[in-house]
């Protein structure tokens, strides 16, 4: 029975997870150019996205410490998802800058509320050695929604308008919603070696290798977030249409995710320390190489390249999170991980709006590629001590 239990909350967070970031994702290739029209510079650009990860950052902290005291996390997911669809609509609604920085800040808390959430859930449930798989199933399912969301935004977008991609998000989200409620068991799904434990984040910052899998996170968000921003500026001024640049996206989020799976069962039998680096210093010098692209092509082989190194290095680091959690607090390990995440995702829009707005958009991918590089050196050292 528990077993039987296991199964199927995997697989209802797996399909909700998927559509959540498919959801997610139809925005990523529209917002920067839908938020130029409404009057943003580069720098507010940056800030429309900064504002969805800095709530996030705010409020995590109180979801995770809440998780694992109280043991009951689907009403968080509940609760997250109602807000998802009301606030796709709200995009419909917009008229101004203003107005986006408040909807994608009312997102980024909607966000708190689910994504560590479904990873604590999984981490729970996770055999003794196979975190590693376990997690880069979740990763899956998180990497093709958001991948395949860019694309069929694209063609919403050019086909019937921007407003028919707000009106399928909220479709998505409610699906999602009903999902949790109905087909999501209430009970506390308990792992195979599971402790209950409530301690102080400074604790669980003060270990090294939590401070390593925090820096990587950091990296790997700079680097995601600086494309995801950026990018279809980039390609804007190569004369992409909306439709290719969402391949472009959806291209590298897709093949992330589909090699998740085999990343994650090597992860478990392998040096994690050697494909979080590898993996890191992949995805950095791809996104650094992408304004030297002559062509769309160029750009979407580099696109690629970086979908691998982020598929290399994400099971790795997630699985590391995942042991700690289970002796340290799963909830707030979650929260730590995804928070730095979020410290990342605000970083990487607001430096590469800044440096947009005084120096060109080329300028962007060399600044954050070469910031990457260098958070990962960081990075090193604390995996390093823990992992050999």
């Amino acid at each position: 029975m528990v077993d039987q239990t296991r199964r199927l909350t995997f697989g209802v967070l797996l399909v909700v997870i998927f559509l959540d970031m498919l959801s997610l994702g139809f925005i990523v290739p529209l917002l920067p150019i839908y938020a130029r029209d409404l009057g943003a510079t580069g720098l507010w650009v940056g800030a429309i996205f900064a504002s969805h990860s800095f709530s996030r950052l705010i409020v995590l902290p109180v979801i995770g410490k809440l998780s694992d005291k109280h043991g009951k996390k689907k009403p968080f997911i509940m609760v997250g998802m109602f807000l998802y669809v009301l606030l796709a609509l709200g995009y419909v609604r917009a008229s101004c800058v203003y107005d986006l920085v408040l909807i994608r800040m009312l997102q980024g808390i909607a966000s708190a509320m689910i994504f560590p959430t479904a990873m604590a859930y999984v981490g729970e449930m996770s055999p003794r050695d196979k975190e590693g798989s376990y997690m880069g199933k979740f990763n899956f399912s998180v990497f093709v929604g958001l991948g395949c969301g860019p694309f069929l935004g694209g063609i919403f977008k050019d086909t019937l308008g921007i407003t028919a991609v707000f009106y399928t998000m909220a479709i998505l989200s409610f699906i999602s919603l009903l999902l949790v409620i109905f087909l999501l068991p209430e009970q506390k799904v308990m792992s195979y070696h599971h402790t209950v434990k409530v301690i102080s984040y400074r604790r669980l910052l003060g270990y090294k290798p939590v401070q390593g899998i925090m820096i990587y996170r950091v990296v790997n968000a700079l680097i995601g977030g600086g494309a995801l921003c950026f990018l279809p500026l980039l390609a804007a001024k190569m004369g992409t249409s909306a439709f290719h640049t969402g391949i472009l996206l959806s291209t590298n989020t897709i093949l992330a995710g589909i090699l998740q799976r085999p990343f994650g069962r090597i992860a478990d039998k392998r040096s994690k320390l050697f494909l979080i680096i590898t993996g890191s210093l992949i995805g950095s010098f791809s996104l650094f190489s992408m304004p030297l692209s002559t062509n769309y092509l160029i750009l979407l082989c580099l696109g690629i390249t970086m979908g691998v190194g982020s598929a290399m290095s994400m099971p790795a680091a997630s699985a590391i999170a995942v042991i700690i959690g289970k002796k340290e607090g799963i909830g707030s390990m979650m929260g730590l991980f995804t928070m730095a995440m979020s410290v990342g995702l605000i970083a990487s829009p607001l430096i590469s709006g800044a440096v947009m707005d005084f120096l060109n958009i080329n300028a962007v991918f060399y600044a954050m590629g070469a910031l990457s590089v260098l958070c990962t050196a960081i990075s090193y050292l604390p995996l390093k001590a823990y992992l050999e």
